[in-house]
């Protein structure tokens, strides 16, 4: 059996087909990636929060293949951007933390957040939390955030993980 699409087989019964969608936004790609809007340096004002999920499963999907989904992991990531407007008297730093739940106790997920300066990660059990802050100068102001959820190990059983991603720049 294959599933259509964005739609995944979390319970592997046959009745029932495949019964999680995987909403959008986010989109799967950089190109489709959701925005967050535009935020300014200020931690208060910037402070933003952002929840989804990654289901997974051992199925094909076509009928439209999923862009971005990993046949090795079951499951497609998760693209997010936040354009960072920067401003007087920046100190161009972030503060993120990364959050999972319902899935397995394996580290297979994580968050990438892609500046125009850097890239850190964060890495999670199916059901964990870690978080990240950064000095000065992590981005320039006017520039594009991404922040990409993706699972990133086969697990025995298909998942149905929730996620959490809270920062401030």
């Amino acid at each position: 059996m294959s599933c259509r699409g964005d739609n995944y087989d979390v319970d592997k019964s046959a009745g029932n087909g495949c019964e999680v969608l995987d909403v959008t936004p986010p989109g799967h790609t950089q190109p489709t990636a959701a925005s967050r809007g535009s935020k300014d340096c200020f931690d208060t004002a910037s402070r933003d929060t952002f929840t989804s999920g990654v289901p997974s499963d051992a199925r094909e999907h076509k009928n439209p293949p999923v862009a971005g989904f990993s046949g090795m992991v079951g499951a497609a990531p998760d693209y997010w951007t936040v354009r960072a407007t920067g401003g007087t008297f920046c100190v161009n730093d972030y503060v993120v933390t990364f959050t999972t739940s319902g899935g397995s106790a394996s580290s297979c997920y994580r968050l990438t957040i892609q500046t125009n300066k850097r890239t850190d990660t964060l890495d999670v059990k199916g059901a964990g939390s870690a978080n990240i802050s950064t000095g000065g100068g992590a981005y320039s102001g006017g520039s594009d955030i991404y922040f990409v959820v993706e699972k990133t190990c086969s697990s025995p059983e298909p998942e149905n993980v929730s996620y959490t991603v809270e920062y401030h720049l």
